[in-house]
This record gives C-alpha cells, sequence and structure tokens, in this order.
C-alpha cells in the first residue's frame, strides 16, 4: 500500500493572478460568454523523464490569439517561453529527454490571407536554445518553413505530406519514430528522424497497403492496420510481423469499428486488441500474436463496448486501461497502480482524477483532474515527499458552483430500445419542468455523447435551460447492432429516438410542452431539420448548425471529394451506412428536410461556415431560398473565415450570443 500525507499545498500556477482576476469580475449567477467559451489557458501538459520539469502549451499574455510551448521549473514553479508565435498553435509535443522536446505546429483557422494546414514539425531544447525544423510538411517546396519564433517566410504550396509521430525511440533518444505517405497514397511508410538534426531514414517499405503503424518496444513496426489498394470493402485486418523478421500475417479481420489496436504488451509477442471477436460489443483481449488466438477477454460489459486507451511504462509493462461506459472507468493490471489511484482519489473527491504522466523513476507523477463541472486542474504528486500539490489550473476564471451536474439517463424507445443519453438541469433553479433544449450530437454513426465537462451544455443549463442529449441508435458505444441497426435510417428510427427522448422529459416533469428546442451540428443540424418537419407540434424552435439538408448533395459532396484522391472506400461506406442515391431515391427524397419546408412550423436559426469542406455551406443557402419561398420564420448567419464549426473565440462568442437571443424569444 502507498504511504503517503494527502494534503494538498495551494501553489500559485503561471498567470494565476490574472486569471483570478477574471473570475472576479465575473458574475456568480449569468457567466459571460467569453468566459464560458475562452480556450483553455494551459493543456496537454507533460512531464520531463527525470520529473523536474512540466512542459504546456499555453495561451500566454503576449501571445493570447496563439497557442506556445512553455516549461516550468518544478522547483520554483518559475516559467519559460519557448515559442512566440502569435496566431499559429502548437498543438501536440513530446519530451524526447530530460533537455529535448518535440512539437507540432498547426494553423487552426482561416482568414482572407492564410488557410488551415499543418506547418511542421519542430524541436528545442528546454532553455529555449538550439530549436529548428525537423519536418517540412510540403515535399520538395522550398518555401522556407517558420521560424520558432512565428514568423512565416516564403510562398504558400506545394505537395502535402502525412506525418504522424508514432513514439519516441526510448533506447536511442536522438530519434523519433514517424509514419509519413509520400510515395503512395493512404500508405504510409515508417522513418526514424534525428531531433537535432532533422535527418529522416526508412526503417520499412509498405508493401503489406498498411494504413497505420504500431511499434513495438524495440522501435520496430511490427502491427498496423491494412486494407488494400484495390480494395475498397471497408474490411480491415489487423497484420503482425514476427520478430524473426518472417512474413506478414492477419491476425485479426472485420469491418470498421469491428477491432481498435492499443499496444503491445512488454514481451512484444501479444498485443491488446478491443475486438467483437463475433460477439455484438467491442471487449479486451491480449491478443498472441504468433498464434492469433484472443483467449478469454480482460474485461467486458453488457451495454457498452470496452474501447479506449491503454497506460503503459515507457518499456512495455502495462499498467491500466481507460474506457468509457455512463462514466469514465479505468481497469488496473498492477495492485501498486490501484492503491496510489485510492489515495489520490481520497485527496480529490468529487472528481476524475487520471494519472497523467510520471517520471522514471515512479516518484513523481502529474495528476489531472477534472469532472462534468470542472474543465481540469493539474497537481504534482510527490509520493517521496508524501505531498500532493496543486500546479495549474486549464481555466480558473471559472468555478465549479456555478456549473450543474451532468446527470446519466436511460428510456425505452417506442420499439422497446434502451436508450441512453445525459440530462443536465439549470442550477438553483427548483423542480422544473424546465424549457428544454433538445441537443443531438453529430457523425452520426460511431459518434456518442460521453459524461465530461461539456461548455456548450453549461452554457445553456447557466442561462436557465435543461439540456437532453441522447445517444440514438446509430450512435457508437453500444454494440455492433445498435450502430449498424441504425444504417440506411436517418429521418426514421434515428429521428424515432430523439422524438422518444423528449416525450420522456415531458413525462418525468423535466419540461413541458411548448418549451422545447432542437439545437445540433453537422447531422445534429439535419436532424434538428427533420425534427421540425417530422413532429412540427413537438418544437417551439430550431437551431440548425452546419447541418446536412440535402442527402442526395451530401452524396455528391463525398463522391467530388473522391474523385480527387481517387478512392472509393468513402462512397462505399455512404452506401453501406447511408444507402444509394439510385436504389434509395424514393427514401433519399422523404428523408431530406429541403423537400419539406412547407411541413416546418417552428421559427429556425441557420448558421454556417463558409469555408466548410465537410458539409458545404451550400447546404444553409439551398435551404434559404426554400425557406423564403415558403414564406417561413428564420434566420440565417454566414461567417467568412470559418468551417465546420467555428474555431476563433471571437466567432464563438457571437455564435452563443445569438443562440442565447433566440431561445430566449421563443421558448423562455
Amino acid at each position: 500500500m502507498i504511504r503517503m500525507i494527502p494534503a494538498i499545498k495551494l501553489l500559485a500556477g503561471f498567470f494565476l493572478v490574472a486569471v483570478l482576476a477574471t473570475a472576479t469580475a465575473a458574475s456568480a449567477n449569468l457567466i459571460p460568454t467569453e468566459d464560458l467559451f475562452k480556450p483553455s489557458e494551459f493543456s496537454n501538459v507533460r512531464m520531463s523523464p527525470d520529473g523536474m520539469f512540466i512542459a504546456a502549451i499555453a495561451r500566454t499574455p503576449a501571445q493570447p490569439g496563439g497557442q506556445n510551448l512553455i516549461v516550468m521549473d518544478l522547483s520554483d514553479r518559475s516559467v519559460k517561453v519557448l515559442t512566440g508565435y502569435p496566431e499559429d498553435e502548437v498543438t501536440r509535443f513530446w519530451w524526447v529527454t530530460d533537455e529535448r522536446l518535440v512539437f507540432m505546429i498547426n494553423r487552426d483557422y482561416e482568414s482572407r490571407t492564410k488557410s488551415a494546414e499543418y506547418l511542421g514539425t519542430y524541436a528545442i531544447n528546454r532553455d529555449g536554445s538550439r530549436g529548428r525544423q525537423i519536418h517540412e510538411p510540403f515535399e520538395g517546396d522550398r518555401r522556407g518553413g517558420r521560424s520558432i519564433g512565428g514568423a512565416g517566410t516564403g510562398r504558400i504550396g506545394g505537395i502535402r505530406e502525412d506525418f504522424r509521430i508514432l513514439d519516441i525511440w526510448w533506447s536511442n533518444p536522438e530519434y523519433i519514430l514517424v509514419q509519413k505517405i509520400s510515395q503512395r497514397f493512404r500508405f504510409p511508410d515508417v522513418y526514424k528522424v534525428n531531433v537535432n538534426t532533422g535527418h529522416m531514414r526508412k526503417l520499412t517499405i509498405n508493401d503489406n497497403d498498411i494504413m497505420n503503424w504500431y511499434v513495438d518496444y524495440q522501435g520496430r513496426p511490427r502491427v498496423g492496420y491494412s486494407t488494400g489498394s484495390d480494395r475498397d470493402d471497408l474490411i480491415f485486418d489487423v497484420v503482425y510481423r514476427p520478430e524473426n523478421g518472417e512474413e506478414w500475417k492477419s491476425i485479426v479481420t472485420g469491418t470498421y469499428g469491428d477491432f481498435s489496436l492499443h499496444g503491445f504488451d512488454q514481451d512484444n509477442r501479444h498485443i491488446f486488441v478491443s475486438s467483437r471477436n463475433g460477439g455484438d460489443r467491442l471487449k479486451l483481449y491480449r491478443v498472441d500474436g504468433e498464434t492469433g488466438e484472443l483467449g478469454k477477454p480482460l474485461v467486458s460489459d453488457p451495454v457498452y463496448d470496452v474501447d479506449g486507451q491503454l497506460i503503459s511504462t515507457r518499456a512495455g509493462k502495462p499498467l491500466f486501461f481507460r474506457y468509457q461506459t455512463d462514466k469514465p472507468r479505468t481497469l488496473f493490471f498492477e495492485q501498486d497502480w490501484a492503491d496510489r489511484q485510492a489515495v489520490i482519489d481520497g485527496a480529490l473527491p468529487d472528481a476524475v482524477n487520471y494519472i497523467y504522466d510520471w517520471d522514471d523513476k515512479e516518484i513523481r507523477f502529474l495528476i489531472y483532474s477534472w469532472s462534468d463541472r470542472q474543465v481540469g486542474d493539474y497537481y504534482l504528486l510527490d509520493e517521496k515527499a508524501g505531498k500532493l500539490s496543486f500546479i495549474l489550473s486549464s481555466a480558473a476564471w471559472l468555478d465549479k458552483d456555478d456549473m450543474a451536474p451532468m446527470l446519466p439517463i436511460s428510456f425505452a424507445a417506442r420499439d422497446g430500445l434502451n436508450i441512453h443519453g445525459y440530462l443536465t438541469l439549470p442550477v438553483n433553479s427548483g423542480d422544473g419542468p424546465f424549457p428544454l433544449v433538445l441537443n443531438p450530437h453529430g457523425g452520426p454513426y460511431g459518434v456518442r455523447d460521453g459524461w465530461d465537462f461539456n461548455r456548450e451544455v453549461q452554457f445553456l443549463a447557466n442561462r436557465g435551460y435543461a439540456v437532453l442529449q441522447v445517444n440514438y441508435r446509430g450512435s457508437g458505444g453500444y454494440g455492433a447492432s445498435f450502430e449498424h441497426d441504425a444504417h440506411k435510417r436517418w429521418g426514421l428510427e434515428m429521428q424515432d429516438d430523439l422524438t422518444d427522448a423528449v416525450l420522456w422529459a415531458i413525462d418525468q416533469g423535466y419540461t413541458k410542452h411548448g418549451k422545447v428546442c432542437i439545437y445540433g451540428a453537422s447531422y445534429g443540424g439535419y436532424a434538428t431539420l427533420m425534427g421540425l418537419v417530422k413532429t412540427p407540434e413537438l418544437f417551439s424552435c430550431g437551431i440548425d448548425y452546419v447541418g446536412v439538408s440535402d442527402i442526395n448533395t451530401f452524396y455528391v459532396d463525398i463522391k467530388t471529394k473522391n474523385s480527387v484522391s481517387g478512392q472509393d472506400q468513402d462512397l462505399n461506406w455512404f452506401h453501406w451506412a447511408i444507402g444509394d442515391p439510385g436504389k434509395d431515391k424514393e427514401r433519399f427524397y422523404e428523408t431530406s428536410p429541403i423537400n419539406h419546408v412547407e411541413k416546418i412550423q417552428a421559427p429556425l436559426l441557420i448558421i454556417h461556415g463558409v469555408f466548410d469542406p465537410i458539409v458545404p455551406v451550400e447546404h444553409s443557402r439551398r435551404l434559404v431560398g426554400k425557406l423564403k419561398s415558403a414564406g417561413k420564420e428564420f434566420e440565417y448567419h454566414e461567417k467568412r473565415y470559418e468551417a465546420h464549426g467555428f474555431r476563433t473565440p471571437a466567432n464563438q462568442a457571437d455564435l452563443y450570443d445569438m443562440i442565447d437571443k433566440f431561445l430566449a424569444k421563443h421558448i423562455k
């Protein structure tokens, strides 16, 4: 049993004075929109291998519009800002040694002169020295990359490479292992890259049509997801190569979603895989790579798929596995880690406390503490000193006591199928009934709502609305039949589940007729439009955000993209999951809201980004034309330099202020 003193010593974090001033100025009841949607100040906090430093992605006072890399000395909490990007964003980073870090830069916005794009991978020492680019994202393009300070040079153009870091090569920390597409579309090769010089050397040739690689604990690429270059049938294999270099062989086969890889065990032979194994739900297995035998499942659940993240030591020893049911769950492989978790949970109650990172000697641990009511705080657990101390807060200006709890719920749909979801009620607003916002998620297939801190949900609850999130059939995490039975059921049973959710909420007294609005984005926007068409008596208003209005047009959108890539896999998926525009012509027409605007009775707010590559803005523009012709009540807003969901804080604030005014007018 771990023995320590679970006392919490609060220490001033980086920029804490500034953010506390913001918190003091904010209203205790009505939280300003800008505060709720202000980006987290810190993210992706990681500990150096020796446990003496942490690094983080931060929004600094000097560059509030960008995301930059900082390093904190844990001995005195002094901070050094390593990069100075005014707008671009450090998106991921890794400690390679105690001295050196590798990080990636993105531009995650659109503007008049710049497009959203991956800008390269860099390395830098923790003292700010020896910064250099180690990967240029445009093969053969001599535009000169970007500087560590953030100043762009050269022209924009060239052929984009896919570049993904697989692992740090711990046995030789001067190198990282990456997969990169260069010669064959979709099928990357594996390289080692020197973090000091940027020199890149190919480790393997991809002649097995592998789309994603996994390396063993000696840095050898030996497992991957495979599909043939001419095979667009949605069948995938987990392929494995023995240590002696023999031929690759398939050890698991299935359609998309039937399995997922989590990495090698310490013996470099067994692999952790979530697999349906011929059944309905994903279970966690330890697969023998030599024989392909799955054996008995390590963990299974009668309701939920067991799929998540395997956490191991750098030597490959598995420690625990995180996955989602109605709330986050953890399976521990080592009792001492389970004991450590119990001590942390005792010191930080009413929160999910992730052991997020640790030093090589397993003495110092970085803890990320979060819940449905708090974005997340970082703590340092020093077992030698017997102390748990606060380090940083992701959003110190938000008080969890102002936030509403997210309650897991379930109900029976009209055909008896059990549907799960979450209900969030306004804080200190009595017993109800409340005005309610039904918030269907996007996707739709394989995606689900989960128990977490959701800024949008908290915004609506803070404004006095109950929020109902529904994992309608087709959502991920509830088994293959729950998802696949919703194929080709857009606007039909999938929509009925949302209707039944509202009727359940009315029956339970959480809301009442005349006080319900439906609001969703992407597929959720489609569900909003279809709800107003199919059950106009149920909703007093609707908000369609970057939504699909015409299934036929959506098919053409995907077909156009595939004509560029030369692959038919996305089209085959569309035929499998949504339908064929030839065979299903009548159903496509009946379940496309744009063909039935005359049935819409409630006021409608429509919002779209002009640069949306997923659901092009023409979906909304054509819908607006039909609504005008039919004399319907609606508002329409476009944002010129936004895409499939608004990214810039100013545009997010505008978005939710529009939503706030619209809801207050129609259901409050």
